[in-house]
């Protein structure tokens, strides 16, 4: 009689609030990013267990709340559930990005009466690398994309010169103007 091959029993998959400093988070990026969520209530969940989609781990996801649901969930109108096992691993840069990510999907519209209609919104960009290399950046979302890609850099390519300055240069020799003050912060003009 052949042996059945031993196959793990699968995580089971639970749910609880997540912790005030995700709260915390999310409310400065909305403030920050995100008016048009400022009336918007907004629960933060932490998903345990294993969370894969096509194979690969999903960091979070949101999901608009409507009808019965909503008036059972005290009006509240987006669910924001974020998975723990990914969430332990990563940096605070990361997180913040996750975070912001599912809010911006998050979309608060008016109907011609007036009322409020809240959705998600899709991501711009879904894309095979493999299409890009062979085709390039040859629709407008790319396009953007690879501006917005180009500007990071370049705001990240300042920092670190300027990381590198102040920690080389001895304090005598920091640039100053003429009238000795600190050098004015540089503009947010993008080129």
């Amino acid at each position: 009689m052949a042996r059945k091959s031993f196959k793990p029993p699968k995580e089971k998959t639970g749910y609880e609030y997540a912790p005030e400093a995700i709260t915390v988070m999310a409310a400065r990026l909305i403030d920050d990013h995100h008016g048009h969520l400022a009336e918007a209530k907004i629960a933060y969940l932490m998903r345990t267990g294993s969370w894969q989609k096509k194979g690969s781990p999903v960091d979070a996801d949101v999901q608009v709340i409507s009808g019965a649901n909503r008036f059972m969930m005290d009006e509240t109108v987006f669910r924001v559930i974020i998975n723990a096992k990914v969430w332990e691993k990563v940096d605070e840069k990361t997180r913040m990005y996750i975070l912001d990510k599912q809010l911006s999907r998050c979309e608060k519209n008016s109907t011609a009466a007036g009322d409020v209609r809240w959705s998600l919104r899709d991501y711009q960009i879904k894309e095979f690398a493999s299409l890009i290399k062979r085709h390039g950046l040859v629709t407008d979302d790319l396009k953007r994309l690879d501006q917005a890609l180009k500007q990071t850099e370049l705001e990240f390519n300042k920092e670190q010169e300027a990381e590198n300055t102040t920690d080389t240069a001895p304090a005598d020799e920091q640039p100053a103007s003429q009238d000795g003050a600190a050098p004015a912060e540089e503009s947010d003009t993008v080129f």
